[in-house]
């Protein structure tokens, strides 16, 4: 039986793909700050993920452990939401360190002494698409972790990112909350709302017959149809145009990483201040 490693298991996503594992012959082994052995096979609790020095002598351990694992999937994550204004430095790094460090991290010590054959990891429709100020920092972050993903792929490594479509969790409900009163909208239509299940079949037969080389995918929903997939094309504009410069190295050099993603979060929020008509020429952020 092929075994599963599923880092952020316990809720939304996370216990989709689980659940879509286990019923796809898996042996699944969750780690989730919270219990989680109803979804999978076995739980292991975990620090928080924007730990990265403990998480990762926490996924070492996993890994030595399981010297058979089939596929790692990297689906844990808590965003920050606030105002460019009220933005500081701490909040960049944890949603930096979240969504994107802590990935790299593990993947590095995957590549370096493990068997794996599938990483696994996830975007969203910000992945591909810039959002408005308050979702500019994890915007970065999933733009960096799929150009990282395409990198792994160019080395030879079977790596798949997912461009997921939005469900109705919590977070996602207090994005529209947070941008009551203001000039951004909720960057999803009610109708638009996915249901994690579906998504995550697709995702699991997609991994045992992979139908696009690239292994960058995103999900569409047509009027009355259900959620499909598609390669994703990466959009040349400029901020993706300073990604495809980046290496693998610059990746796993951590201090150069950080400045890569704060240069990229000052070109998004400037361009998202032009385009709502907002003086953007002195925007200095405080995570400079």
């Amino acid at each position: 039986m092929k075994k599963a490693i599923i880092i952020g298991s316990n809720k939304g996503y996370g216990t989709a793909i689980s659940k879509a594992l286990h019923n796809n012959g898996f042996y699944t082994i969750g780690l989730s700050r919270k219990n989680t052995e109803r979804i999978t096979n076995e739980t292991l609790p975990i620090t928080d993920v924007s730990n990265n020095a403990l998480f990762s002598s926490e996924f070492k351990t996993v890994l030595e452990k399981n010297n058979d694992i089939d596929t790692v999937v990297f689906v844990a994550g808590d965003v920050v939401l606030k105002q460019v204004d009220d933005y500081t430095k701490r909040d960049f790094n944890y949603n930096l360190d979240v969504y994107l460090c802590s990935t790299v991290e593990e993947i590095k010590k995957i590549i370096e002494k493990s068997d794996v054959k599938n990483i696994v990891t996830f975007g969203s429709q910000w992945s591909y698409k810039e959002n408005g100020e308050i979702l500019a920092s994890y915007s970065v972050a999933k733009h960096l972790l799929k150009r990282f993903t395409q990198l792994l792929n160019e080395r030879g490594i079977n790596a798949f990112h997912f461009c997921i479509p939005t469900s109705k969790t919590e977070k996602a409900l207090s994005i529209g909350d947070y941008l009551s009163g203001t000039k951004q909208k909720l960057p999803l239509e009610e109708s638009k709302w996915a249901e994690p299940d579906e998504v995550a079949q697709i995702i699991v037969e997609e991994l045992s017959n992979p139908n696009s080389e690239n292994h960058l995918y995103k999900f569409e929903n047509k009027e009355g149809s259900a959620w499909s997939m598609s390669a994703l094309e990466v959009e040349m504009d400029d901020i993706d145009k300073k990604m495809q410069r980046l290496t693998l190295d610059d990746f796993f050099e951590n201090e150069k990483l950080y400045e890569i993603a704060k240069d990229l979060y000052v070109d998004l929020v400037k361009k998202e201040l032009l385009e709502n008509k907002e003086e953007s020429l002195e925007f200095k952020p405080k995570i400079v």
